[in-house]
């Protein structure tokens, strides 16, 4: 058995071992609490410490010691351990050591020495203890003074910081008490320290100073010995806590004294000449007293206020002045101004007073001593006048004489004119304008009027002479009037400038070297702008080469009938080819040399046409009012290869070939006759929003256009007679013309498709030449995808040839029917007995679109024949999506058949990569993508194995097959003997639709040959089968 403990009760002790210990050890014994019930020896193992701080844990003699770390307490937790020597259990020994507080203690610097008046503040106190590591208690001190009188404050703070102000001018010795207290109330032994203050000698103190104030220049014209300013000791209030006032000495500092006075070298104070309070008028003095001790104040600044006293302005000047009739003064006439003493800051005013003010407009002198004289217009003579400036406080300076000359000079004659410009147009010929009025000598009209001068108008010379041909001239009338006369030009405009002046014959400053002459006999300059307007002219004549057959690139692109009527059409060609484009229509006129005046800078220079134009147009012979644009913005004299322009300067000719099938509106079907111009102008306005135009045009010439070539659409229809026949009929969008005169508009190739040797050549008639309807009855012998392929010609003799895809084949009552269109991409499933008799079945395409807004038609028209067959069995039909390499989702793709009011959509689904519906009678179907379409996906319960297709094909099949659900399959070919030709797959395959194609070779890789194989899809031991039939 297992031994076993007993409970042991919770111990408790005290902290650091006061109370419970001995030694500071705790014992406890064990062997009362465990036992073993087979009565076997125990081994008490070494305790396990769980929690708790010691410094020693042991036991022996089954009993447990224990050695707390010192100030720990809370829960010691030991695991203890019993064994018998088979078997061990455990059990927790828990010693609850209790919390005993510790006394706070503390380290400090003992006594402490500071002088008198000094401050003490230092961290004095350290090693600072609550008690024990782990009491965390919050502490404070507790500071007593034996003489308190002594100390004015003081504060030991947690943190040891002390700090002592002693009273003002105290000192002495004093004993004081230090404690510190925890959070419990616990405290430290108390500690005595000295505190020793030193007696230090105090300085004096100068606190004020009286309001000091003194005149300018010590009340005189400067200082001196006599008048000086004086300083003592009753302009201060002065303080030492040890002399009487009375007994203290004042000094001035000389060694830092401003720069705005002097001294004695005693207390005698010399002002500056002329410092005053405008002058910010306060010296500060640098002073201090000193005790009976020499103890010395602090440096005191003593501000002193110095009044000011006014000072009488002065100025210096340049004396008379001299200046020219209707010439300003405007000069720095006034220097050297003063207030009187360079610190009075005032504001001065000149006066000026003229003897002759008749002679002036006006003047002005600024206190900065610009003097500004502003005569009368055109006045002269000599005037004396007096100045003196005046300060702000009525203070005057000195009255100065001058005089004003004014010399007389030649005024510039004078002139008005209207008007400033002129808008004329181009070719207007003569201009007479009565320009100039109001036209006199100058001087004015009153005392200073000139006169008897000769008066002469100037025109210079550095206008546009170009413009005109009788150049422009002023002649001045009885009626004192300035007539201004010119001519224009012939074809010339522009923009010029008359630069006009009015002279007379009296004295010119810049006829002579003397520089006091200020004359002009020439009047300001006048502009005069003249505008002549740009006025469009007609082009100049040039000819058509009317027939356009003299010069085309091919000669057969047009053709003449027999009364004269020619078509352009096609290239003549004897047999068809692929891929026949029409010729471009060559068009071609005369070049002439300076088609448009307007265009040249030399003669435009108001507005330039930017160019002249060629527009070439066709106009319907019967309707001229239809006019088409065929080329448009020919520049007349620079070839554009773009357009297939070329202007052939050496040979005077303009050629443009026209590609017909770009141009909007006009009839390329020969049926519409036209003639053509030529159409020459700006596309550019002059101001009067004209631009004349000129047509070149022969209206007795005309041709046709048939570059549309001959387009048949087959419509074969089932014959009720001859149930072995379709009647092929054949409409043409025009009528077709058999030019051997042999009666065969059409010649039809029937093509089986198997080697060429079983085409059928055959020419159907002409039945309707009104409607252009061609028939031909036809037994199609064989089944299968057969090209129908013709060849025509149209009135113009322009040949096409067209083809048709059908496919062929028989539905027998008996059995079922399968027909395929175009390698599969329609197949037909028609079960057995869905019809009475046997049916001649056809299918073709046609490429219509029909589409709307919200329904795209994304496949061919599939036309089923007889398209009035009603079945008697619903059958399939299939759309091979894989093969329309349609980008549509197959769930919005649906089938729809045509009837008479349109498109009708028929209940569809999607089958593997087909699209399917069952219909049960034949006509047109089509599919249409559209996004509302839901269209489900067909997915058989079997296993199918579906016709390869094409068949019968030559080289390659698609064979595809379907599994319900994933499986193993093999898929091979076999001969009619039944032996394996070739393995196309073996192995695992998921369900679905899968498609493999065989290239009809055998495993050898050797191609097999023409002839019937057996397609095996074999599955779970179970096999289907299909034919397949190679050919040639």
């Amino acid at each position: 058995d297992t031994p076993i403990w007993l409970d042991i009760p919770e111990q408790t002790i005290s902290e650091d071992c006061q109370d419970g210990c001995v030694d500071n050890i705790f014992s406890f014994d064990l062997e009362p609490f465990f036992n073993h019930p087979d009565g076997d020896n125990i081994t008490l193992l070494g305790p396990v410490l769980i929690s708790g701080e010691i410094n020693q844990l042991y036991v022996a003699s089954y009993t447990l010691f224990i050695e707390p770390f010192e100030d720990f307490n809370g829960i010691i937790t030991v695991q203890l351990t019993i064994d018998d020597g088979d078997f061990s259990a455990s059990n927790e020994f828990i010693l609850n050591v209790e919390s005993i507080n510790d006394l706070p203690y503390f380290s400090n610097l003992g006594d402490i020495t500071i002088d008198e008046d000094q401050i003490y503040n230092d961290t004095w106190a350290f090693d600072i203890s609550s008690g024990a590591e782990n009491e965390d208690q919050n502490i404070f001190f507790t500071l007593d003074f034996s003489n308190p009188e002594f100390i004015n404050s003081y504060s030991l703070l947690p943190s040891g910081e002390l700090t002592i102000e002693p009273v003002l001018n105290v000192f002495g010795n004093t004993t004081f008490e230090v404690k510190i207290i925890d959070s419990e109330f616990d405290q430290s032994e108390v500690l005595t320290y000295n505190l020793t203050i030193n007696s230090i000698n105090d300085i004096p103190v100068i606190n004020d100073q009286s309001f000091i104030t003194y005149d300018e220049d010590c009340g005189e014209q400067s200082c001196t010995e006599t008048n000086k300013l004086v300083l003592d000791l009753s302009m201060f209030d002065i303080l030492d806590p040890e002399d009487d006032a009375a007994l203290l000495t004042l000094f001035i500092d000389h060694e830092n004294i401003n720069d705005n006075y002097t001294t004695d070298g005693n207390l005698g104070i010399l002002i500056n000449q002329d410092y005053n309070s405008e002058n910010e008028g306060v010296i500060t003095v640098p002073i201090y007293i000193t005790d009976t001790e020499n103890a010395q104040s602090e440096i005191y600044n003593c501000d002193i206020v110095i009044n000011p006293i006014n000072d009488m302005p002065y100025f210096s000047n340049l004396g008379d002045i001299i200046i020219n009739e209707d010439n300003n003064y405007y000069q720095d006439w006034a220097f050297d101004i003063s207030t009187g003493a360079y610190n009075e800051n005032q504001d001065l005013v000149f006066t000026v007073n003229f003897d002759n003010p008749d002679l002036i407009e006006s003047y002005f002198l600024d206190s900065e001593g610009y003097f500004s004289i502003n005569p009368i217009l055109h006045a002269n003579g000599q005037t004396l006048f007096t100045i003196y400036v005046t300060d702000e406080q009525n203070g005057e300076s000195e009255i100065t004489n001058h005089t004003l000359t004014i010399n007389p000079v030649n005024d510039p004659p004078l002139f008005e004119f209207e008007p400033a410009t002129i808008d004329i147009d181009e070719d207007s010929g003569d201009h007479i304008i009565n320009w100039a009025y109001n036209i006199n000598h100058g001087g004015g009209n009153g005392n200073f009027q000139e006169s008897d001068q000769e008066l002469l108008f100037i025109i210079d010379n550095d206008y546009d002479q170009e413009l005109f041909s009788i150049q422009p001239n002023i002649l001045i009338n009885n009626q004192n009037t300035g007539v201004l006369s010119f001519t224009l030009a012939e074809n010339m405009n522009g923009l010029t400038n008359f630069s006009i002046t009015l002279q007379d014959n009296g004295d010119n400053k810049l006829d002579d070297s003397d520089i006091s002459n200020d004359g002009y006999n020439i009047s300001e300059n006048t502009n005069f702008t003249v505008q002549i307007n740009q006025i469009n002219d007609s082009p100049v004549d040039f000819t058509l080469f009317s027939d356009l057959r003299n010069y085309q690139i091919d000669e057969s692109t047009f053709y003449t009938f027999d009364n004269d009527e020619m078509s352009f059409r096609y290239p003549y060609q004897p047999v068809y080819i692929d891929s026949q484009t029409p010729n471009k229509l060559r068009f071609e006129w005369e070049w002439v040399d300076s088609l448009d005046i307007d265009i040249y800078p030399s003669i435009n220079k108001d507005l330039r046409m930017e160019s002249i134009f060629y527009r070439l147009e066709a106009i319907e012979t019967t309707d001229i009012d239809n006019i088409i644009i065929l080329a448009d913005s020919l520049i007349y004299n620079i070839s554009d290869p773009d357009k297939s322009y070329e202007v052939d300067i050496e040979n005077n000719i303009v050629r443009v070939d026209v590609d017909l099938n770009t141009i909007n509106g006009i009839d390329i079907t020969g049926k519409t006759s036209y003639h053509w111009r030529v159409n020459t102008q700006n596309y550019q306005l002059d101001y009067q929003n004209s631009d004349p135009t000129y047509i070149a045009e022969n209206q007795d010439y005309s041709f046709y256009i048939d570059i549309t070539l001959p387009v048949i659409n087959m419509v074969p229809l089932y014959d009720d007679i001859f149930s072995e026949n379709f009647d092929l009929y054949m409409l043409s969008t025009e009528r077709l013309i058999d030019f051997d005169n042999n009666n065969r508009p059409i010649k039809l190739w029937v093509d089986y498709g198997i080697d060429g040797s079983d085409d059928e050549i055959l020419f159907p008639d002409e039945i309707d030449s009104l409607n252009y309807i061609y028939y031909l009855p036809y037994n199609f012998s064989n089944s299968g995808d057969i090209r129908l392929k013709y060849q025509m010609r149209d009135h113009v003799q322009n040949i096409n040839s067209g083809l048709e895809d059908i496919s062929f084949g028989i539905i027998e009552p008996i059995y079922n029917t399968t027909i395929n269109f175009l390698n599969g991409l329609v197949q037909l499933d028609i079960p057995k007995n869905s019809v009475s008799q046997k049916v001649k079945c056809l299918i073709k395409s046609s490429s219509l679109n029909e589409s709307s807004q919200d329904f795209i038609m994304v496949s061919d028209i599939f036309e089923i024949y007889p398209k009035n067959i009603q079945l008697l069995k619903t059958s399939s039909l299939s759309f091979n999506l894989s093969n329309l390499n349609l980008f549509y989702e197959p769930s919005n793709l649906c089938i729809y058949k045509k009837d008479n009011n349109g498109w009708n959509k028929i209940e569809s689904y999607v089958d593997g990569d087909f699209l399917k519906a069952d219909i049960d009678k034949f006509g047109s179907y089509c599919i249409f993508y559209s996004s509302i379409h839901q269209t489900m996906t067909y997915f058989p319960d079997e296993y199918i194995l579906n016709q390869n297709y094409p068949n019968p094909f030559n080289p390659s099949t698609k064979i595809e097959f379907y599994l319900p659900e994933p499986n193993n399959i093999t898929l091979s070919i076999y001969d009619i003997n039944g032996k394996k030709v070739k393995n196309l797959y073996s192995g695992y395959s998921n369900s679905g639709y899968h498609t493999i194609e065989w290239d009809g070779q055998s495993n050898s890789f050797n191609d097999v040959p023409s002839g019937i194989y057996i397609v095996g899809f074999t599955y779970d031991n179970n096999t289907i089968t299909n034919k397949v039939v190679k050919i040639k």
